[in-house]
């Protein structure tokens, strides 16, 4: 189960929920879990690309946060809009549309957000998956799954 909380926890998990005399006990690992690089890419021509250092690990966010401006200057086309709810319960509405992510050693397909200056820079779930990765929050780490599931 997902939990998120404030504007700077990207991720935390129920690590252990039990009941004690009617009280409810709840361990909770919460931590900000980064990248060194990633770079985002136009997907009709991989070689246009802008790279970012030390970005955010949000498995809670679906889309993958790049700011507007450098989208467009990639040549990354809006695709449509979606409504989004932040971690404090504010709703926004961005601009999406699909790139090529450069991160962990591999290139995937990824949707993006066209964020607003004031958007942090994200690695979200949908790439964080097609990457091949998962999130370990209580050891603030990355790790690479071995195989895909077929079906």
């Amino acid at each position: 189960m997902d939990l998120r909380l404030g504007k700077y926890v990207t991720y935390a998990t129920y690590r252990n929920v039990a009941s004690l005399n009617n009280a409810l006990i709840i361990t909770v690992y919460v931590g900000i879990t980064k990248i060194r690089t990633m770079r985002i890419c136009n997907p009709t021509n991989p070689k246009i690309c802008e790279a970012f250092d030390n970005v955010l690990v949000d498995s809670g966010t679906f889309y993958t946060f790049i700011p507007r401006k450098i989208l467009l200057k990639l040549g990354i086309k809006p695709l449509g809009r979606e409504r989004m709810t932040l971690a404090n319960g504010k709703k926004i509405t961005r601009q999406v549309g699909t790139a090529v992510c450069d991160a962990l050693g591999k290139k995937r397909g990824c949707e993006v957000a066209f964020g607003s200056p004031k958007d942090a820079i994200l690695l979200g779930a949908d790439a964080l998956e097609g990457l091949g990765a998962e999130l370990d929050p209580k050891h603030r780490r990355i790790i690479m799954r071995e195989t895909f599931p077929a079906f």
